[in-house]
C-alpha cells in the first residue's frame, strides 16, 4: 500500500506497478477493449490516426523528410514521409553498385591504391553488417512507438540485407576475415 504523493511521483516516472511490475498502460480490464488506454483513472480510446484525424493524417504524409540512413550509407533520398517507407525496403536503395572485382561504381580507381580482393570482401562485408545494423535501429525504433508491421518489415529487411550476401558463399569468406 502506498501513499498518494509516493504512487503519484512512482506513475511520473513508469508506467509499471512499483509492487508486481505490471504494465498500467493497457488494461486488463475485461471492460475495456485493446483499442483503450488507461492513464490512471482516465480511459482513452487509441484509433490509427488516418481514422481519429484523417486531415491530420493527410498532411503527415506530405512532410517532406529525407532518408535516417543519409548520413551513415550516403543516401541523398528525400521526399513524402508518407514514401518513406516504401524506400526503405527497396531492394536497392542502399545497396552500392559493384562490379566484378567488388569496388563500387561510384568509387574512383585514380588514386593508385588496389586493395587485395581479401580487403575488398572485408569492406563489401563491412558495409552489409552496418546496413543491417542501421536498419536494426530504424526498426528498433518503430517498435518502441509499437508500429509491429513496419517494425517487422525492416526487421526482415535487416536479415535481407546479410541473407543476400551471405547465400553467394559469403560465410566462409567471411569467418576467414574474422
Amino acid at each position: 500500500c502506498y501513499c498518494l504523493p509516493c504512487i503519484e511521483t512512482w506513475l511520473l516516472r513508469s508506467s509499471k506497478c512499483p509492487s508486481c511490475n505490471t504494465d498500467l498502460s493497457f488494461s486488463s480490464n475485461s471492460k475495456v477493449s485493446s483499442n483503450n488506454m488507461m492513464i490512471g483513472s482516465n480511459l482513452f480510446t487509441m484509433r490509427h490516426l488516418s481514422e481519429a484525424q484523417p486531415l491530420a493524417f493527410r498532411c503527415l504524409k506530405r512532410i517532406k523528410v529525407m532518408c535516417p540512413l543519409r548520413e551513415k550509407h550516403d543516401c541523398d533520398w528525400s521526399g513524402d514521409y508518407g514514401d518513406l517507407q516504401t524506400h526503405l525496403l527497396s531492394t536497392s536503395a542502399h545497396l552500392k553498385k559493384r562490379g566484378r572485382d567488388g569496388t563500387s561504381y561510384s568509387s574512383s580507381s585514380n588514386n593508385g591504391n588496389k586493395a587485395t580482393k581479401m580487403e575488398k570482401e572485408a569492406q563489401v562485408i563491412d558495409e552489409r553488417l552496418s546496413l543491417a545494423e542501421s536498419f536494426k535501429t530504424e526498426a528498433s525504433a518503430k517498435f518502441s512507438t509499437k508500429n509491429y508491421v513496419e517494425s517487422r518489415a525492416l526487421y526482415k529487411k535487416a536479415l535481407s540485407v546479410l541473407g543476400d550476401y551471405l547465400s553467394d558463399g559469403a560465410e566462409s569468406k567471411m569467418a576467414s576475415i574474422l
